[in-house]
């Protein structure tokens, strides 16, 4: 096993076919491609280099990797992944071919009280002598720092948030993991976890622009990061949300922490590149292992509160706690939820029809759709018991969808009828429901006009622009628009005019017991007639005596709706229709 000091040194090689010419200089290779070959005579320490070593380790002058020892002071101090201990601890046995190894470390060419380091990937081969103990290796080095310095971005960035720099989501979940894990030891410390929000950053986003919502979450996090302690960790949770955990926090500690994280971000304006903007933040947190002992009921438990603590106003801490009522709720609401899911399934979904009359002759012009349930048990269910909790559930767009569908079938079986059916928030940007009702249109272009999508006022008034854009996608179609609900929210008639709507349902809460109500009285007439002067068409919804009939009709309202007309029926009654939607926009 003699080394052959012109093969590692790399005088030169003669090419062993083609052009007898040709040499091949190794030293000059290894040098190029950042390597370097060396022979480590294990029993007299000392290290044979090729001529790039020094160059390419970086070291001033060859003697200081020139033994085992001198190349140890270049390296971390009691190193356990040492060149020796790899070798001399090894439990594998050289056969003849020597034993391989790979290593991956880090030198300090300038000594080890230094801050330049290189990164060293070494791999090679050592042997046994005659005595049967390890006596020679021999391998290669390279430098691999660059690359080391990739991965590790890789890393971070696979970790981190990239705009903050802080704890992805997935990383802040591992971090609870390990907290609750540790927290459930005998006699381990109580820890917490805090979600913090930063208040109204949305109205940050409009007035001027994400670019600068961005240094603002920036800014808030280096605040909230400056308020921790060493062992507490920071995280970015979404959009406007951080997460906190806090070690060695005990329940009655959380509001104390909170409110300096609070302080931290309220007590000065952060400066960003349009000016200073003031900011506070709302915190939710939970007790943990208490409360919850998963990460994802950990979670869970902190959103609770972050939104309870937004109901109070900004800039407030709420703490987790079980609730009875909050339990009995979720527990309901799973139930109307997977009750609502059967229905659709099945088939139990059914629409009434109430009839809206023209305010003189009584006569229906067309009827609404109120969507109704049947229960497993052969009951019709009223839309108050399962609707509200739809809409929380998120399954509202469902249930429209269905309706559609029925109203679609009711007006093909049905020519001589006009219909009106509602739509939720969630559907009136619902690309999907609108595709649909495009679907149905194309195939029965007839059918548009005779069918009103009723929208109610707070959903319009939240994006005008955006509302005005799907009345007119409405009016492409063919169909008529009904705002619903007028006067439960704040749509000014500037607004209405704007929207472009065919009819206007005035709130039923200003109809029902008109004629005993001066206050409502005064805000009824004035609404028909800023209406007619808009040219919009009136409905007014609850009416339930003469009375308030007769006072409505000498006002000029132009449909009445209302028990005294009819009540909701699964049945259209014989009753042809002859007057088309067109007529009823005109009636006004």
């Amino acid at each position: 096993m003699d080394f052959d000091q012109n093969q590692i040194a790399g005088d030169t090689a003669t090419a062993v076919a083609g052009d007898a010419g040709r040499q091949l200089d190794l030293s000059s290779v290894l040098t190029e491609i950042g390597e370097t070959a060396y022979d480590w005579n294990i029993t007299s320490d000392e290290i044979l280099w090729s001529e790039s070593g020094p160059k390419i380790l970086q070291v001033d002058g060859s003697e200081a990797i020139s033994t085992g020892r001198q190349m140890g002071r270049l390296f971390e101090k009691n190193n356990p992944n040492s060149l020796y201990n790899t070798i001399m601890r090894s439990e594998e046995v050289d056969h003849g071919d020597g034993v391989p190894y790979e290593l991956y470390y880090v030198l300090f060419p300038k000594g080890r009280n230094t801050t330049k380091m290189l990164w060293l990937e070494d791999f090679g081969r050592w042997y046994v002598g005659a005595d049967g103990r390890p006596s020679h290796a021999r391998g290669l080095i390279r430098v691999v720092t660059d690359r080391h310095e990739r991965e590790l971005k890789l890393a971070f960035t696979g970790r981190h948030d990239e705009l903050t720099g802080r704890l992805n989501r997935a990383s802040l979940g591992e971090a609870i993991e390990q907290a609750l894990e540790n927290a459930t030891k005998p006699q381990q410390p109580a820890c917490a976890f805090l979600i913090v929000a930063i208040d109204n950053l949305a109205m940050l986003n409009d007035a001027f622009g994400f670019d600068k919502s961005d240094e603002v979450i920036c800014e808030v996090a280096e605040r909230l990061h400056s308020k921790l302690r060493r062992k507490d960790v920071i995280g970015r949770h979404s959009g406007n949300k951080f997460g906190i955990l806090l070690s060695n926090c005990k329940e009655g500690d959380m509001e104390m922490a909170s409110k300096r994280l609070m302080s931290a971000v309220r007590d000065a304006p952060i400066e960003t590149g349009v000016g200073p903007v003031s900011v506070t933040v709302s915190v939710g947190g939970v007790s943990l292992p208490r409360y919850a002992t998963t990460t994802q009921k950990a979670m869970t438990c902190a959103q609770e509160a972050l939104e309870e603590a937004k109901t109070k106003h900004r800039d407030a801490f709420v703490a987790y706690h079980q609730s009875r009522q909050r339990e009995s709720v979720r527990r309901q609401n799973i139930l109307v939820a997977d009750e609502i899911i059967a229905a659709l399934n099945e088939g139990r979904i059914r629409i009434a029809y109430q009839p809206i009359v023209y305010t003189q002759s009584t006569r229906p012009a067309f009827y609404e759709c109120l969507v109704r349930m049947d229960s497993t048990e052969g009951e019709l269910i009223g839309a108050g018991a399962f609707v509200p909790a739809a809409e929380r559930l998120g399954l509202m767009r469902l249930l429209d969808l269905r309706v559609l569908e029925l109203a679609v079938a009711t007006l093909l079986d049905a020519p001589g009828f006009n219909l009106a059916i509602n739509i939720s928030a969630a559907t009136a940007v619902d690309i999907v429901w609108l595709d649909h009702l495009r679907a149905y249109m194309q195939i029965n272009p007839d059918l548009a006009k005779r069918l009103i999508v009723e929208i109610t006022e707070t959903t319009m008034i939240h994006d005008v622009e955006e509302s005005s854009r799907f009345v007119k996608n409405l009016h492409d179609l063919g169909c008529k628009v009904a705002l619903d609900d007028f006067g439960a929210g704040y749509t000014s008639f500037r607004n209405l005019k704007h929207l472009k709507v065919d009819l206007v349902k005035l709130d039923g809460a200003f109809v029902a017991n008109l004629s005993n109500e001066p206050d409502n009285q005064f805000f009824v007439k004035t609404f028909i007639d800023l209406a007619r002067n808009f040219g919009l068409a009136t409905v007014a919804e609850w009416v339930e005596n003469e009375e308030d009939a007769a006072m409505l009709r000498a006002w000029g309202v132009d449909f009445l709706q209302g028990f005294l007309y009819g009540q909701p029926e699964l049945e259209l009654p014989h009753l042809q229709q002859k007057a088309a939607i067109g007529e009823i926009a005109q009636s006004a």
